[in-house]
């Protein structure tokens, strides 16, 4: 009896760490993951951020969908996310996830991963929403990074955009 008392309480500690919440991401591995596949669908983009998309809308040329990311391990959140796919060629999506919290990954935090950023969009002072943006290009991907103006220092979103 002591024995099958054992095994059990063996079992459900086993069964409790298998379907435990896999550890966060920070936003570098979220960038490897997405950056490394060739063409992204609904699919894909749900598995690599464990989260689900919700059709927003479609037109003829392209379907729309949005959804809210996980939680990151360096203070951070992905607050939204807009992936937009071309209805004839899924191969030239575009992703853009939108960062908050109470972290702050800086521009030499970019420049560290990520070498030969180019000055690409600027503020016009419209709004404190406005960003900041530079752009590189990596494997398969032209990948945008924005700095609102109400936060200067801290990156608020990355755009993967297929590089045509």
């Amino acid at each position: 009896m002591k024995i099958a008392v054992f095994v059990l309480l063996f079992l459900s500690l086993g069964q409790q760490t298998a379907f435990a919440a896999s550890p966060t991401k920070s936003v570098w591995q979220i960038i490897h993951i997405l950056r490394n596949r060739s063409a992204m669908t609904p699919e894909s983009v749900e598995q690599d951020l464990n989260t689900r998309l919700r059709l927003q809308q479609q037109n003829e040329y392209t379907v729309f969908y949005t959804g809210e990311g996980p939680a990151l391990n360096d203070e951070l959140r992905i607050a939204h996310v807009d992936f937009r796919m071309p209805v004839t060629s899924p191969r030239n999506s575009f992703l853009v996830l939108s960062l908050e919290g109470k972290g702050c990954i800086t521009l030499e935090d970019v420049k560290k991963h990520y070498g030969g950023l180019a000055l690409s969009q600027v503020p016009h002072g419209h709004s404190l929403e406005e960003q900041t943006g530079y752009r590189t290009v990596f494997n398969h991907w032209a990948l945008g990074f924005g700095f609102k103006e109400k936060r200067p220092d801290c990156l608020a979103s990355v755009v993967f955009d297929s590089d045509k």
